[in-house]
């Protein structure tokens, strides 16, 4: 008795939050509806024009910026692999192989064979 009384609530409790998730969706929904048929199309041009060249904060670069980061790290990250020895990419095992499978686990030697 007690297990079918704990299924209906857990039925009843599901319900409600699916009736109170349903309600915020549609709320929110309208705010966004309304918020974008406020907007023209040369206005959201202007902005799109804004965030390529245009830093929004701190945390939030342009796309010029982000791009001019992920450059530099990556130009930094081949100037730290020039500096290694060449040793650094040589196997010290012979029998193993220097790349993964699609899964991300290591191959053995025995599947390069095959």
């Amino acid at each position: 008795m007690t297990q079918e009384r704990e299924v209906r609530d857990d039925a009843a409790i599901d319900q409600i939050r699916k009736a109170l998730a349903d309600g915020f969706a549609y709320v929110r929904g309208a705010e966004i509806r309304d918020g974008l048929a406020t907007l023209t199309f040369d206005e959201m041009l202007a902005r799109a024009i804004t965030e390529i060249d245009t830093d929004q904060s701190d945390i939030r670069p342009s796309r010029l910026t982000a791009v001019r980061n992920v450059r530099q790290a990556v130009s930094d990250a081949m100037e730290q692999v020039r500096r290694l020895p060449p040793e650094m990419f040589t196997l010290n095992n012979q029998d193993e192989v220097a790349s993964t499978n699609v899964d991300g686990s290591g191959p053995s030697a025995d599947d390069e064979e095959a």
